[in-house]
């Protein structure tokens, strides 16, 4: 739900590319694929005796090299792609195959086999491999016992009841004598962090076996890496927008590219008039569109098609200071703003390729789209502001800046401060010496610069829905725009058909902003549950510095419903009303409506989950702080000590060191209830 199908595509040929090659190797039979399943088999054609043990290393295998391949597709797939990954089910047992005849004749098998291998993968977990008791029988026959962990509570498979499962450990050893007896998975028992073995031990363990994989391929899985490859995607997706910019340019130009060409910056240099960015100016109802929007001509890049290099190096680096800038707090931090990015990116690319029928030329699909889908450095702007909107964001909404009289606010004229601070940063970053190249490559003349300029405010404030006064002009735009005969509507008679299409493009921008920004919510569950608990960690974490109004524990459950049912719904079906944005608009809604309804149902369970998760995680570190703090204490004490006369300071410390061994005893039990006494409350708490 976050990519393009073409992006999921892509995922899946490269992975299943992968698994047939190791199939191939292992003797493995692939059968088929189901969407994003893949069905593997051995012991058929041919029947072999140690068919177990065969399919459990290639499970494994495969996991590796999922998880490998999920890291080098992120550049190109977007955010998130390094962290996806897969469940595996094993079972093993008899069954019927045969070649279905037709007109697609294919080889498939039947059988309550296939079936229990369905549930083993369904009721599995994240980057695990689960193992049915018949094929983990096998495995233990095979002298591969100590590969399996039985998993702690009996699974509920459909049509089978509570069946007993194993995990199967990629790297686990055989236990040594002195610890064969030990269970890994002991009820009740803790790791020492507050944690629970039973779930974090399997993790652990194929966690480490990923990290030998990556690093096999000079791949570390650190928050810098992650950060780079996060830094290299968002400006990939910049300059592809970019180069449509510089494409159109020359064929205006009238450049004869037969030869790929190299496109040069152009000589506009910026005046210091054009640098200033104003907030005291009226906001822009709308912001208008060249005419050579409509046009029949459309910014398709050629291959080998490329800007300046100079210009190229300084969009890297100002991705890379923008990423910077951002502050380390749960939930508006720079992976928000690469997951708005790419959301953003992907309802772009529906109106950019908004074609009805093979007969519709570029002209009526740019009319149609009100000039979006031909006006390339627009379609930029939109990409940009989704990057920089909430760079330098407290973690805190403006009316807690507003109260606690920020410096910013009398600044911004206490409005919309979080907001104007970041498209500030944004664009006094840009007109830095240092890029003007990347300003050249963006901007031709004064006008473009601030028709740039115009977009971005529009765009980065629509993110402030908590703006009544500005919430209230918006509807009566969007009325103006696109419902015009509404009695409730003064009609405007003399609005000529140009501002009224400009009027509805800078709209269809502000909603793909908006609906970009809170995009979790009209994406797949697991999507929306991840970025939801983010955003719960970041008020909670206000409201415990006292920077929050509410406690957000008080009324989670409730508050999402009225989301959805204000705000988010109503959102999806304006996506749907601009009528550009093809099957996305539909898509939109119909996850907007099924997270509402699956939140209904289980999102008071899982808001309590992740209200106690939170208070015990907090819990932990307030003792733990608490420690720190009196260790710091007690050593500057000592520190004091010692800094008496030397006469003192040998009498003291030979005076300490002269204890009976019944003192020494006594100091060592004491030290060692201080440091269980850190886990103990915390197991009760947990319970």
């Amino acid at each position: 739900s976050e990519r393009e199908p073409t992006q999921v595509f892509r995922l899946l040929e490269t992975v299943y590319r992968a698994f047939d090659l190791e199939g191939s190797k292992a003797g493995v039979f692939k059968v088929e694929t189901v969407g994003d399943s893949y069905v593997a088999v051995t012991g058929l054609p041919d029947a072999r005796e140690d068919h177990a043990v065969m399919i459990a290393k290639y499970a494994i295998k495969c996991l590796l090299k999922f998880n490998v391949l999920a890291k080098r597709l992120e550049p190109h797939l977007g955010p998130g792609t390094a962290s996806l990954g897969m469940r595996f089910g094993l079972h093993s047992g008899p069954v019927t195959a045969g070649v279905l005849r037709g007109e697609k004749s294919r080889f498939q098998l039947f059988g309550d086999t296939i079936n229990v291998a369905s549930r083993m993968e369904s009721t599995g977990e994240k980057n695990m491999i689960q193992v049915s008791q018949d094929t983990a029988d096998l495995l233990t026959s095979a002298g591969k016992g100590h590969w399996l962990v039985p998993r702690d509570n009996p699974v509920s498979a459909k049509g089978k009841g509570l069946v007993e499962t194993y995990w199967l450990q990629p790297n686990k050893r055989r236990p040594s004598m002195n610890t064969a007896s030990m269970r890994l998975s002991v009820e009740g028992s803790n790791d020492g962090y507050g944690m629970s073995s039973s779930g974090g031990r399997e993790e652990l363990e194929v966690h480490r076996a990923l990290s030998k994989s990556w690093k096999n391929i000079n791949i570390e899985n650190g928050v810098s890496i992650a950060k780079e490859r996060l830094i290299r995607w968002n400006a990939a997706i910049l300059e592809s927008f970019l180069l449509k910019i510089v494409e159109q340019r020359n064929a205006k130009e009238g450049g004869d590219y037969t030869v790929s060409p190299l496109a040069e910056v152009n000589d506009f240099t910026p005046s210091e008039e054009d640098k200033v960015l104003l907030f005291t100016e009226k906001l822009c109802e709308k912001v208008m569109f060249p005419d050579d929007s409509y046009s029949e001509e459309y910014p398709v890049v050629l291959v080998g098609t490329s800007i300046d290099p100079k210009a190229r190096a300084q969009l890297l680096e100002y991705v890379a200071i923008i990423a910077s800038k951002y502050r380390d707090v749960p939930f508006h931090n720079f992976d928000h703003a690469s997951h708005v990015t790419m959301s953003a990116n992907k309802l772009l690319n529906r109106v950019c390729t908004a074609f009805v029928s093979e007969e519709e030329d570029f002209a009526s699909v740019a009319a149609r789209t009100f000039g979006i889908s031909a006006d390339p450095l627009a379609q930029f702007v939109i990409v940009f502001s989704s990057l920089v909107h909430d760079v330098d964001h407290q973690g805190v909404p403006n009316a807690q800046l507003i109260k606690e009289q920020d410096p910013l606010c009398e600044k911004y004229d206490n409005r919309s401060v979080a907001e104007k601070r970041s498209i500030a940063i944004a664009w006094d970053i840009l007109m830095e010496d240092r890029f003007v190249d990347l300003q050249g490559a963006i901007f031709t003349n004064s006008r473009e610069m601030m028709r740039f300029r115009q977009l971005l405010m529009n765009t980065v404030l629509a993110t402030d829905i908590a703006d009544k006064e500005r919430s209230k002009a918006g509807k009566i735009r969007w009325q103006k725009a696109f419902h015009p005969s509404d009695p409730n509507v003064l009609d405007d008679t003399s609005e000529k058909p140009e501002n009224i299409r400009s009027l509805k493009a800078t709209l269809v921008f502000e909603q793909i902003m908006q609906a970009s920004d809170v995009s979790h919510t009209m994406q797949h569950w697991h999507t929306f549950k991840k970025w939801n608990k983010r955003l719960y960690s970041e008020l909670s974490k206000a409201y415990r510095e006292e920077r929050g109004a509410s406690d957000p524990r008080e009324n989670w459950y409730g508050g999402e419903i009225g989301f959805f049912d204000f705000y988010i719904i109503p959102l999806a079906k304006k996506l749907r009303e601009c009528g550009v944005f093809g099957s996305a608009a539909s898509e939109y809604l119909d996850y907007a409506v099924e997270n509402r309804r699956r939140w209904e149902e289980e999102g008071k369970e899982i808001a309590i989950k992740m209200v106690n998760d939170y208070d015990a995680q907090h819990l932990r570190d307030d003792v733990l702080d608490e420690e720190d703090a009196n260790d710091l204490q007690r050593e500057e004490d000592e520190g004091e000590d010692f800094g008496q006369s030397g006469l003192s300071s040998i009498m003291s410390y030979n005076e300490h060191d002269s204890k009976g061994e019944e003192d020494e005893e006594e100091a060592s039990a004491f030290d060692s209830t201080n440091y269980s006494g850190r886990e103990t409350p915390f197991d009760d708490e947990i319970v």
